[in-house]
């Protein structure tokens, strides 16, 4: 019997349980009386799922309009630039990294049409240091044009081999040795499909029990901030924590979808509440004001589903970046219901800068290592150390002290 899906709940009692929470955000319409399998897909839609939409509908015309959105998808992705995708091998055997101290290996599972999503697991060794508390599991994904494959070269790999963490990083469909072709239509269904896999992917790997002992946090940056996102706000028995790099807080990369198709997804679902918000980002400015409106119609954005999240929050990004500008961020950060949430500005950094910046890992890992060692749900993110700071409170005592160490 396959498992039931995770994405979004399928069931009667957990749909309302999500239509419940993301009635936070304060746009969803009145509830429905159709049947649960017209909410599921009504969900799907508004999350922007579209291939779990199609699979989950049963009204024909609904499917027409949904049909004829994921053919103009591919097109849009084209002009945003979504997708950049690079392949490289699948190493078959585990290597060492961080001296020997952290253990990579290469894996892949099924998404719900037989796709294989790439990822790399990173965990201590053998010969990592005992960690003093349950590990934690970080699942991050990535931005556009980076892969799963190279993280290891990163500071991850020396934070891995602390032992206070593993980590998950996720490849798109296209990217490393994931099969198919990368895609708006499936990029939600996909997170949803790795989400659910991973009970069995701890225990292949780690030997690490569901739900996790120690924190699960998620983490996406770019485009990859969707999917941890929609991720967390759909499953925040499971999520302790939220990490946002650069993140996606306006219509890209949907931008440039037509606003008749939008349109037309009104059609056969309950309209949305009008988001009364006006982006002025470049990418956002190329599609009118009215395109804007239409897709505000059927789908919740970003900062619509920031507004759902109660877990502690950690929103990085640099304050010249242009492609995910300071005041959509901003309005994502404040949107966020969560009490222990921190947002830190890297001064004068710009999209694909901000990772080389030596503090961008020290906020991150500090903010992890508070997880792992504290309370998730009392802890707060990372503050600025000489920097810009907001809701520093505790943790930015605590910050100071450990840079010092």
């Amino acid at each position: 019997m396959a498992a039931p899906e995770q994405g979004v709940p399928s069931q009667p009692s957990e749909a309302a349980a999500l239509i419940q929470r993301l009635r936070l955000c304060g746009r969803l319409p009145a509830p429905s009386t159709d049947g649960a399998s017209d909410d599921v897909a009504a969900l799907r839609t508004y999350l922007g799922d579209y291939q779990g939409a199609l699979r989950a509908c049963s009204d024909s015309g609904l499917q027409a309009a949904l049909a004829e959105l994921v053919a103009a998808l591919p097109a849009a992705e084209r002009r945003s630039m979504a997708f950049v995708p690079r392949r490289v091998q699948r190493r078959p055997e585990p290597m060492l990294v961080a001296e020997g101290a952290a253990k990579v290996e290469h894996g892949v599972i099924r998404a719900r049409d037989g796709v294989e999503l790439g990822y790399v697991y990173m965990a201590p060794s053998e010969h990592a240091a005992e960690p003093s508390s349950p590990p934690g599991i970080l699942v991050r994904w990535g931005g556009n044009a980076e892969l799963a494959a190279a993280e290891p070269s990163s500071p991850f790999s020396g934070f891995v081999a602390s032992g206070s963490f593993h980590a998950i990083f996720v490849d798109y469909r296209g990217y490393g040795w994931s099969t198919g072709q990368p895609s708006l239509t499936s990029l939600h269904d996909d997170a949803a499909a790795f989400f659910e896999a991973l009970p069995r992917l701890l225990r292949e790997h780690g030997a690490l029990a569901w739900p996790p002992f120690g924190p699960l946090v998620l983490m996406g940056r770019s485009i990859g901030s969707l999917c941890a996102l929609g991720t967390a706000v759909q499953h925040p028995e499971h999520v302790s924590a939220l990490v946002l790099d650069s993140s996606v807080a306006c219509h890209w990369p949907y931008e440039q979808v037509c606003g008749s198709l939008w349109r037309g997804l009104a059609q056969h679902l309950p309209p949305l509440k009008a988001a009364c918000r006006q982006l002025s980002c470049n990418c956002c400015l190329s599609a009118s004001a009215t395109t804007q409106g239409d897709r505000a119609l059927v789908c919740l954005d970003p900062v619509d589903l920031a507004s759902c999240l109660s877990i502690p929050l950690l929103v990085i990004a640099g304050t010249a970046d242009s492609l995910c500008p300071r005041a959509t961020i901003q309005a994502l950060f404040d949107a966020a219901k969560s009490e222990d949430k921190q947002l830190f500005w890297l001064d004068g950094l710009g999209h694909n800068e901000v990772a080389g910046s030596r503090t961008y890992w020290h906020k991150l890992f500090a903010f992890l290592e508070m997880l792992q060692h504290g309370d998730p749900q009392n802890s707060r993110g990372p503050s600025a150390c000489n920097d810009r700071e907001e809701n520093g409170g505790s943790f930015f005592a605590w910050c100071k002290k450990r840079s010092r160490t």
